[in-house]
């Protein structure tokens, strides 16, 4: 047979690639996977399995796709593997693949956590000794698992565990850094709930979102921030 017949017969290779080959001295792919979708069912159960596992919002980089594609999508091709399941659309994947830029995962699957149950948490975490404690990249994912999984871990590092976005950044691409946690947070034995009987309270006499001058605060903590009581240590 001809070699552009081989080519396209036995390499795979489209007629118009093998030109441009033959005529730029260009590469080109070979016996490509053959793309099989996936049945929804499918690609709804991995989805769920990833979102347990803390992925849901998640930055990755192309090493960790790589990875990903391995363990849960092997049987279909690596680009149609970040579209159908991590949801990264072709621009996203071309500039993480060729630039080495990250991406956020599984945007659809990012659930919304309250400042109520943000708060509680991290009454939890200070409880157990975490106020100003250093802690180590691996120990924030443990902790990510416990208390936030159902957020991305950038999100539970920056709202509950008050790390600012670039110290995050950094961080997380360190095995030895250690980094404060819970420090700028005031110390407080006000019982949540009536915090946020308070908050109802003010809310619902129409302060959600009103902008007021200093002496209104003032007003506002004589009229109802006095009476608050802390709790006996």
């Amino acid at each position: 047979m001809s070699e552009k017949e081989f080519a396209v017969e036995i390499l795979e290779i489209k007629s118009a690639n093998y030109h441009r080959m033959k005529r730029e001295n260009v590469r080109g792919r070979v016996l490509q996977k053959k793309v099989i979708p996936l049945p929804n069912d499918q690609i709804e159960s991995i989805k769920t399995e990833l979102q347990k596992k803390g992925y849901a919002g998640k930055l990755i980089d192309y090493t960790e796709l790589k990875i990903l594609h391995q363990t849960y999508g092997s049987q279909i091709e690596e680009k149609t593997f970040a579209g159908q399941i991590l949801e990264i659309s072709n621009s996203q994947y071309k500039h993480m693949k060729k630039e080495g830029n990250n991406g956020v995962i599984l945007k659809s699957l990012i659930s919304k956590v309250l400042p109520e149950e943000i708060k509680r948490i991290q009454q939890e975490l200070i409880e157990q000794g975490y106020r100003g404690k250093l802690i180590s990249y691996v120990e924030l994912q443990n902790l990510h698992q416990t208390y936030g999984s159902k957020m991305p871990e950038r999100d539970f590092a920056v709202e509950i565990l008050r790390m600012n976005y670039t110290t995050y950044s950094s961080f997380r691409n360190s095995t030895t850094k250690k980094r404060s946690i819970l420090g700028n947070l005031k110390k407080t034995n006000i019982p949540l709930e009536e915090i946020e009987r308070i908050k109802a309270k003010l809310q619902a006499l129409g302060y959600a979102g009103r902008a007021i001058s200093y002496s209104e605060l003032q007003e506002l903590h004589t009229t109802y921030g006095n009476s608050i009581q802390e709790k006996e240590r």
